[in-house]
């Protein structure tokens, strides 16, 4: 599957930000609100339903690896 470099900011971005949510093994509400906002402003393509659940995947993959 190829992505457009817009697709590929995207994820960029999503990752980046998971990375600084989770340091601290929390994630919290309000960095989760942080995220949807930051993409939203940032004119992602995603709908809140999709970053919710690329947000939750990343989470699930954090803690089976740093539990």
């Amino acid at each position: 599957m190829t992505r457009t470099p817009k697709e590929r900011h995207d994820e960029i971005m999503l990752e980046v930000l998971c990375c600084v949510m989770v340091v601290d093994k929390t994630a919290s509400a309000t960095e989760k609100a942080h995220i949807h906002r930051i993409l939203s402003e940032d004119d992602s393509n995603w709908t809140a339903a999709e970053i919710n659940g690329r947000i939750m995947k990343f989470i699930g993959f954090f803690a089976k690896r740093w539990g």
